[in-house]
């Protein structure tokens, strides 16, 4: 877990994590990345067949969650992973979603993720995600 850690940690561009952090982990011989998901069952009847809505997908374990989402997305017949996404510090939703697309984390699936992932802005703590017309229709056709 510490490894994992310090690989997302190190590609995060605003941490300041030396490469001297990395170099002290222990190795390991774990799988990582698309193979960690690849080697993980699926339970029975898990299939989504459709879309996937995601929130916190800009912080750790979010980031997480959404790379395994993709990781496995052919088998679980996701056809779109809209991520809720709230507008900080002056960046539009559409900006966050670029600086996380850029994060090398998901350098093995960036593919799946630029045919996938859209972003839509909301914040879970405002009523109806803060949209000015209530919750709506949804967006997309899946």
């Amino acid at each position: 877990a510490a490894v994992a850690a310090g690989r997302w940690l190190a590609a995060e561009p605003r941490l300041r994590v030396g490469r001297d952090v990395l170099d002290a982990l222990a190795p390991t011989s774990r799988v990582v990345g698309l193979g960690f998901w690849a080697a993980r069952p699926l339970a029975e009847g898990t299939p989504v067949n459709g879309a996937v809505l995601l929130t916190g997908a800009t912080g750790f374990v979010g980031g997480g969650l959404l790379f395994g989402l993709l990781a496995r997305s052919q088998e679980l017949g996701i056809t779109k992973i809209a991520l809720l996404i709230r507008k900080r510090s002056g960046y539009s939703a559409e900006a966050r979603l670029r600086e996380l697309r850029a994060n090398p984390a998901f350098a093995e699936v960036r593919d799946l993720f630029d045919s996938l992932v859209v972003a839509v802005e909301g914040d879970t703590a405002q009523k109806d995600f803060g949209w000015k017309d209530g919750l709506g229709k949804w967006p997309f056709n899946e």
